[in-house]
Parts: structure tokens; sequence; C-alpha cells
């Protein structure tokens, strides 16, 4: 009889001892406890953690993570104890080196940093038995797993109920919780800088997404060479390049897929909200087509689980009118940038955009650079101008990824776009009167 069924037997004939645990709920007793800690080490080995193998325990100031713990030992496993108040890259590096197959957290993951990876599931309950499974490569967190069928667990206890709980990570999920490494931009074009995306890469690298921002796209071909040789996607964000081209290539047409929207404001815009998946890739287009209806091969057939992502026909009608006209606005867009250019060009304090080589600018924005920016914003403003800023706080210092633990000056070129830019008017319809007098307020306040 093995070590866990009789601490199991044990526990059923031991009388309850009092709390063990201190708390409003004073929910544990000692037969309780060792009840649950003997059920996880049979589980651990049932679900093929042989003896000796290490783990990865990650702990915070909860008594509760002494129950995996034990349980780990009576498994026969090797505990390597991991504080959980690290940054994601620290704890990407500890699971790069730790030789663990396994990885463990006791405690709520919303305060976690590998929080919201994906349902959570009661592994007391029959349903769990058959879920269980060891991954393929190191820690079970989104930075490590590698194949479409990596299946991972991170265990818990929740402070609220003190009921071990457990949260599975699949494929899907490393989608939108994968590590996320940022890059600066070039500080001429404000485009994503290939020589940057080079130096960041590693055998780890999954996938490469590049923006193409304010109308022109992002240099493709450089970043395709920077990946070449690599098991490396790479991706396009293509929301402000309706109609753009590069060496005669739109979007989508070097990266794997491109991403777009049909927000109103876009150069090609719905009547409210909507988006597109843009590739030349006939196998991928048909995934995708499969994944935004439900997974469906024919009604009532789903092949799989997928997305409620259809555009409604409202949108699709107002979309389907403009794409007509979609290349007429986008020469109107060209010729208010020219037009900007002479008006503005002598004027020494602001930077103007300028177009890459190789581009076919499409000018969803016309963003200019000066050092008083929010200044000559209020002078416009209170002349009725519609300007504004795009974007003032950049991605890395952005709250949503605090976790990376970035900081003031790590991308200084993107620090500075954001504290300077300032986004004049610019639409198919501006007039050339209109286009004169925004200039004029911008000459008087600037000069």
């Amino acid at each position: 009889m093995s070590l866990a069924h009789v601490l199991l037997r044990h526990a059923r004939e031991t009388p309850d001892r009092g709390a063990i645990f201190n708390g409003p709920r004073r929910f544990a007793t000692y037969g309780q406890w060792a009840a649950r800690s003997a059920g996880l080490a049979m589980r651990m080995r049932a679900a093929g953690l042989a003896p000796g193998e290490r783990i990865l325990l990650f702990m915070r100031n909860h008594p509760r993570y002494l129950e995996v713990m034990w349980g780990a030992w009576w498994a026969g496993l090797v505990v390597v104890p991991v504080n959980a108040k690290l940054h994601c890259r620290e704890v990407e590096w500890i699971v790069a080196n730790s030789e663990a197959s396994w990885g463990f957290v006791t405690s709520d993951v919303a305060s976690h940093p590998l929080s919201g990876l994906a349902r959570q599931i009661d592994i007391e309950s029959g349903e769990a038995d058959s879920l269980l499974a060891p991954v393929s490569d190191a820690l079970a967190v989104p930075v490590t797993a590698r194949d479409a069928g990596d299946v991972a667990w991170l265990f818990y206890t929740s402070g609220t109920t003190g009921r071990p709980k457990g949260v599975m990570i699949t494929h899907r999920n490393l989608v939108t919780m994968g590590l996320t490494y940022f890059v600066d931009v070039d500080p001429v074009y404000l485009l994503i800088d290939p020589e940057r995306v080079a130096e960041q890469l590693t055998d780890r690298t999954r996938a490469v997404i590049a923006v193409h921002l304010f109308g022109q796209m992002a240099p493709m071909e450089a970043l395709a060479d920077a990946v070449s040789g690599r098991s490396v996607v790479l991706l396009e964000d293509a929301a402000q390049a309706h109609g753009a081209r590069r060496h005669d290539r739109p979007p989508g047409s070097v990266g794997v897929a491109a991403a777009t929207s049909f927000y109103p404001g876009k150069n090609l815009g719905a009547y409210g909200d909507g988006g597109a998946v843009l590739t030349d890739r006939v196998e991928f287009a048909r995934r995708v087509r499969l994944l935004s209806n439900h997974g469906a091969t024919s009604k009532y057939n789903h092949a799989e689980l997928g997305f409620n992502s259809r555009l409604d026909a409202l949108q699709a009608v107002v979309l389907h009118a403009k794409l007509a006209r979609l290349s007429t606005w986008n020469g109107a867009r060209r010729r208010a940038a020219a037009a900007y250019g002479e008006l503005l060009g002598h004027m020494g304090p602001i930077w103007l955009p300028e177009v890459m080589a190789g581009n076919e600018h499409v000018w969803h924005l016309y963003p200019i650079r000066l050092s008083r920016r929010d200044e000559l914003l209020d002078a416009l403003q209170s002349r009725g101008i519609g300007a504004g800023v795009h974007y003032p706080v950049p991605l890395h210092l952005q709250g949503a990824f605090a976790d990376l633990g970035h900081r003031p000056g790590q991308f200084p070129n993107a620090e500075e776009a954001a504290a300077r830019l300032l986004s004049l008017p610019l639409h198919p319809h501006l007039t050339s009167a209109q286009q004169e007098f925004i200039a004029s307020v911008v000459t008087d306040h600037v000069a």
C-alpha cells in the first residue's frame, strides 16, 4: 500500500483536531487537510508524474500551499519553490532553467503574473481526473508550451473557499497569454525597427507582429529577412493601412496574415465595429472562416470550437459601397498630405511625416511633431479645429503591461513620439480652404 493510501486511511480514522489554519471560515481540520494532500498525491501520480521528477511550486503568503507541497512530497516529487510575486520575465527564466515538467501555484491567480490563463476546474471533482495531463516542455506556462496539443495544469488554492482548484492552459490561450516583448520604432517613420527585432529574437520566439502605422506599411521584407530560418510566424496589423502597398505588395501578402479593423474612423470604415483577416494563403483563409463561424463546416456540424465573429449584413452593405470608393478617397488623402507639406514645410520647429522608400502611403493620419505639442493642440481646438493626439502613452508604459517591468527611457523613440506627436485633420473631403486655415493657426502659434 502506498504512503498516500496510508495517509488517506489515517485521515479518515483520525478525529478532527480543530482548525489548523486560522481564518474567518476555519476551513481545514487536520483530517481534511491530510485527506486533500494525500488525494493530490494520488492524482499527481495518476497523471504521470514519476518519483524524483521536479515540479515548480509558486507560493504566496497563504498557508494552503502546504497541501500541494505535502502532496508532492508524498508522491515522491522534488519541489522547487518559486516566489509568485516575480515579474513574468523572471518567471520565464526560472521556467527555462528549472528542468521541471509541472508547475503548481497556490493563491488567487487574479493577482498572479500567470493570471487569466483559462477556466478554473475543481480538481476535487471527478471531471479533473480525466483532464490532468503532463506537459511536453518545462513548466506549463505560455512561454514554454510548444504544440497545439499541449495541455498544462497549474494548481492553486482559493483564499476565500480554501478549495483546491486547477487552471488549464491550451494552445488557444497561448495566442493571448504568451509573454510579450516590445521593440522600439525607428526615429524617422515611427515603424517597427527590424534591427531591434533581430536583436530580440531567441529560440523561444514564436511570432513577430508588425504594425502598419498612420497609413504606411512596415518594412516587411526586412522583417522577413530577420526571421528567416526560424520557426517564427510573421503577422501584420493593417488597421491603418487600407489600400496601402509596399513594393507593390498589400498587407497580408508577406506575413502569414494581416488583421484589420473597420472601425468607422478608418480609411475603410463600417457603420459600426467590424474587422477582417487578410491573407493570400488558401488553407489559412479556410481555417479563419471556419473559426469565425463557431467552427461550423455546415449547418449544425461543428468541426472544432470557434467564435461568433461574423460580420453582420448592415456593416457589409456599408463596406461594400465604400470599398468601390476607397482608391479615390485614398488619392484625396494623398493630395491633402501633399498640401500640408507645402503649407507647413517652411516651419523649422515642426517635423512633418515622411514616406518610407517603397511605400504607397494612404495617410490614415497626418501626425506632425513639435516640442510644444499641448499648447498647439489647445490653440487648434479653441478655433474649432479637430486636432488630436495619437498616442499619448506608449504601450510599454500602459498599465496592462505593468507586469513586464518596463520603465521610462527603455524605448526612447516611442516615448519621444508619444510626447510630441499631434495629428492634424485629414480626410478625403478636406478642402483647400480648410487646410489653409489650419496651417495659418499652426503658423501663428509656432512662429
